[in-house]
């Protein structure tokens, strides 16, 4: 039986997966970013014996991505600004820094963690992970 901390209305799975898409926000802002930039190249040559749409996949590219920053972003409005952006820090670090080093010192450490789950329980609700009836 998979436990999961008492705070966390998530299991591990879900957990898991919500803190991948926080630790990854960078690089899929930046992947965002070059995929706006970029633009289908046609050669006319036939690519393979079925009808493509590369115009249309690249928009599906594009909109994967965007729904993953907004899951992020409309979880993050669900923090006290003051909380947000060490919190957001915190998520991101994945373990490797402290709350001290991300520049939480002026609450209790239970007042991040807190804040943490509720962070990730929303990330995981806005992109589908978690569905709220459970």
């Amino acid at each position: 039986m998979n436990r999961h901390p008492k705070k966390s209305k998530l299991l591990p799975f879900e957990r898991k997966m919500a803190i991948g898409l926080v630790v990854g926000y960078d690089q899929i802002q930046r992947e965002l970013d070059d995929m706006i930039q970029q633009s289908v190249v046609m050669d006319g040559q036939p690519k393979g014996n079925m009808t493509g749409d590369p115009t249309g996949a690249a928009v599906l590219r594009r909109e994967r991505k965007r729904t993953k920053i907004e899951a992020v972003d409309k979880a993050l409005l669900t923090i006290p600004p003051e909380y947000r952006d060490i919190v957001f820090r915190w998520v991101k670090a994945d373990n490797k820094l402290t709350l001290v080093e991300c520049g939480g010192d002026y609450a209790h450490r239970n007042t991040y963690s807190n804040w943490k789950e509720t962070f990730l329980y929303w990330v995981a609700v806005n992109y589908g992970i978690h569905e709220e009836w459970r």
